[in-house]
């Protein structure tokens, strides 16, 4: 049922459009898509999950509501430092054993939800910069 990732999107009407093709964007595309909407997910890189943008460092929490699979786990995390584009750094220990932090393949993990959103049936457009033209509140409706 899913769609191929395809270059520039040309249907006419969808009912939701997702500019963005990070774990929020897919996941949202992969809900609305699976509760029976039209939707087509909007990215502007080539390829869904390149570059990466993130370290990868998750909680448990997270790694269970996204679903991340165990091949896509790099490490258990007790301790990190963290570089910041300008050369800043923050180092940060887990204090407690039980803390479930994960360093996962964040490239992976964006993919593995692109496949996700696409089997619940959202259409992904990657190499598809946008762009808001204009926007026009028509009685209770956007157009």
């Amino acid at each position: 049922m899913g769609r191929a990732e395809t270059g520039p999107y040309n249907r006419a009407v969808i009912d939701v459009a997702i500019v963005g093709g990070g774990p929020a964007g897919l996941l949202t595309a992969a809900r609305l898509a699976g509760a029976g909407l039209d939707v087509v997910l909007f990215e502007e890189h080539a390829r869904i999950g390149e570059p990466t943008h993130c370290s990868g460092i998750v909680s448990l929490e997270t790694a269970e509501f996204a679903k991340i699979p165990d091949d896509l786990v790099l490490a258990h995390l007790r301790s990190a430092c963290l570089h910041g584009p300008r050369g800043a750094q923050a180092r940060h220990e887990w204090a407690h054993a039980g803390e479930a932090i994960l360093a996962i393949d964040r490239a992976g993990f964006d993919r593995s939800l692109a496949a996700q959103a696409r089997a619940a049936g959202a259409a992904t457009s990657a190499a598809s910069r946008t762009r808001t033209e204009r926007i026009r509140r028509m009685s209770d409706r956007l157009r």
